[in-house]
Parts: C-alpha cells; structure tokens; sequence
C-alpha cells in the first residue's frame, strides 16, 4: 500500500492552504462589520476560487486524489477550529426576516463556506480537466459580480385597484393599522405601541390568527399620497409602499412590497424564485385590496369611522 507523500502536501498544497486560509482571516475581519458583507462575498466567491485557480495555474502543477483529499481534510479541521475561536460566530439561528447581527454573521459564515466548496471543487476539477475549472472559477466569479450592486438585489413588485372614495379617507384609514383585521385575513388584532395619531416612527404590533406576531413601523407618511411601512430591525430597503392616486371614479391605491435580497439567495437564484411565486403573492395582495375595497365602500361605515377617530 503507497504510503502518504506529505512532504509533497507540505510543498505543494500547503503553500495554497496558507493562501486560501489567509483570504478567509481576512474576510473574517471585514466581515465584522455588518455594512461589508458584499467585500466579504467578494473575498470568499471571487478572490478564493480565483487564488486556487491561479495558484495551479502558475505553478503547472496537477494535483493528486491524495493531494486533495488531505486539501480538504485540513479546510474542514481549519474551518471547524475557526468557528470554535471566533464567539461572535456562537448564533447561526437567527431570524431572517429580522435582519439584525445574528443574520449578518450567518450570511459571512455561509459566504465564508460556499467559497471553500467552491476552491476545493476548483481543484477537484482541475485533476480531470484545467479548462473546465478555469471556466467554473469564472462563471462564479461574474455570477458573483453580477449580485454585488445591492440595486441587482432589490425586488419590488404590487397591484393596485380604483376605489370609489377620497384618496384622504383611504390613506387615513390604511395609515391606521389598527384597522388591518378589516382587510387582511391573517390578522387577528392590532395593539398600538406609540402615541397619538400615524406619523413616521408610529409602532404597532400586529398579531396574527397563527399566534405569531410583528412590529411595524411607519417608514414614510406623505398624506394623502404614499405611505411606507416596515420592521424596526429590517433593512431600510424592505418595506410595503402605499400610494394614493386621484382616477377617475376615486382613488386609485396601489399595494406594493419592496425587499433587498441577501447574497447568499442572489446567488442561490433568488431572482428565479421570485418570479416563480410573484402569481401567488400578486394573487394574495389583490385579495386583500379587494376586502380593503369593500370596506372603503361599505354604505355602513360606523365602525370603520370609529377607528378613524
């Protein structure tokens, strides 16, 4: 039975496991603060596969099974030890819809991860056929570049409907959320967190028939002509915007949903995921219009008057 060549591993792997392991302190580092998550995808999708492929490609080196099975062996016992040593790293679990720390941390975590697989697969490939990685490292290096510009990954899509009242009765009575249980099914009540009436920074908590609940916070109040709501630890780029449009025969309100994709679903697809299931959403929002319509119209507005105060 051959015995192990680690002098080669030492000579050959060990010079681009120094490397890649160096990249990855360094995004790491970058990674700490949370407005950097695109330099550190940078870091891990471009400039680590990059450097694998580069490094076999000056040196001319061809890579054995053995020399990547250790290559891989070392990258998962680094990896392993690295996330034991960094504590900020302790909470992977975060809730995504939150977008605090936690998620950040995740989503470098993640990007940190997806970059080995991809140097290691770069390597793996280049056993069989140096062209073909070099053509992987590339793809996902533009793929990458494609989904850095944060205006790739936002997402904006709504419906709208003519509603036959004024756009300041309609703005009043959307920009109160206590109102949400007349209109969209999911919501059981509304408990006001601010006081006084509707303005920017006004808090709710909606609470919703499956026990769940969510703050939300008034992003934008431009009365009677847009409104903007949002979560209070989200992005400032995801939030719902209202707009109130005099038509002919009333208003025109327009519901809309604005979201800014993280990398790790821009990379994932996430375009293509949404454009499957904007039908369903769009189907959805115009279910809730249309109860927000018959409420508007109602010739029995007492109730509805009463929570317009």
């Amino acid at each position: 039975m051959p015995s192990w060549d680690w002098l080669s591993y030492v000579a050959l792997i060990g010079p681009l496991w120094c490397l890649i392991t160096a990249l990855v302190v360094l995004a790491r580092l970058v990674g700490r603060r949370e407005s950097r998550i695109a330099a550190v995808a940078a870091i891990c999708m471009i400039a680590v596969p990059v450097t694998a492929a580069a490094y076999l490609l000056v040196t001319g080196w061809r890579p054995t099974l053995q020399h990547l099975f250790i290559y891989v062996i070392s990258t998962v016992v680094s990896e392993t030890l690295a996330d034991r040593l960094d504590q900020k790293l302790g909470q992977r679990s975060a809730d995504i819809t939150q977008w605090g720390r936690d998620v950040n941390r995740a989503l470098r975590s993640e990007l940190t991860k997806l970059g080995l697989v991809i140097a290691i697969t770069a390597v793996g490939v280049w056993i069989i056929d140096p062209l073909f990685s070099l053509v992987l490292v590339a793809t996902t290096s533009l793929w990458t570049l494609l989904w850095l510009p944060p205006a790739m990954r936002r997402v904006e899509s709504g419906v709208a409907l003519i509603v036959t009242c004024r756009p300041e009765r309609a703005f009043d009575f959307v920009s109160d959320a206590r109102n949400q249980p007349h209109y969209v099914a999911e919501v059981e009540s509304v408990e006001q967190l601010t006081l006084g009436s509707p303005h920017i920074g006004s808090r709710v908590r909606v609470h919703h028939w499956d026990d769940s609940h969510a703050v939300e916070e008034i992003l934008e109040y431009d009365r009677p002509r847009r409104l903007a709501i949002g979560l209070p630890d989200a992005l400032q780029a995801n939030r719902s915007i209202w707009t109130f449009e005099p038509a002919p025969g009333g208003t025109r309100v327009r519901y809309a949903s604005r979201c800014q994709m993280n990398l790790v679903e821009a990379l994932a697809g996430g375009r293509l995921t949404d454009g499957l299931q904007r039908p369903r959403r769009n189907a959805w929002r115009r279910a809730f219009l249309e109860r927000l319509k018959a409420a508007l119209e109602a010739t029995e507005t007492a109730v509805l008057d009463e929570w317009l105060g």
